[in-house]
């Protein structure tokens, strides 16, 4: 027996190890069906939406224009040269309106990068130089009506020439 006591031992540990081990199983099963929530169902389009709102997300609809890192530089490049064109434009004595839109169709489409922080009375301002609007008052006493001075969303917006006041506001709010 003292031959085969080293054997007993070790097989004596090992099913102490082995037990150890199940119990501490069972013990983790237990614990997770006490804090597993109970099967959901799918969230509603409406649900996600304000889930998403109270989280500080925007869902993008399917027919929203989503632009990659390459485009938005892209755009940011051209707006760049556009308002370079139109600053040395003023300079001469020339309306910035005219550089800024090379065509004189009243339907071209142009684009302007708002920077988060834009006030109203800037962006009315590079709207107005840009040919989008004409009278900055009018502009402003709308954006002030339509309470939107302090929901100016920043990113790349597109905008025509004769476009409605409103329509540009939907526009600037729109995230």
């Amino acid at each position: 027996m003292l031959k085969n006591r080293t054997l007993l031992i070790g097989i004596g540990i090992g099913m102490m190890a082995g037990a150890l081990l199940l119990q501490l199983l069972f013990a983790v099963e237990q614990q997770d069906a006490r804090f597993s929530m109970p099967a959901q169902e799918p969230l509603t389009a409406d649900e996600v939406k304000q889930q998403a709102e109270e989280l500080g997300l925007t869902l993008l609809s399917d027919g929203d224009k989503v632009y990659t890192q390459k485009e938005v530089d892209r755009l940011v490049s051209e707006a760049k040269k556009i308002g370079s064109k139109a600053a040395s434009s003023a300079a001469l004595g020339n309306k910035p309106s005219d550089i800024a839109n090379d065509s004189k169709d009243s339907g071209a489409m142009m684009a302007v990068y708002i920077m988060k922080g834009t006030d109203s009375a800037t962006l009315s301002e590079i709207l107005r130089q840009l040919g989008v609007i004409k009278e900055v008052q009018a502009f402003e006493n709308l954006m002030t009506v339509k309470q939107a001075n302090g929901k100016i969303q920043p990113g790349l917006k597109h905008f025509t020439k004769g476009m409605s006041l409103q329509n540009i506001i939907d526009i600037i709010i729109k995230p």
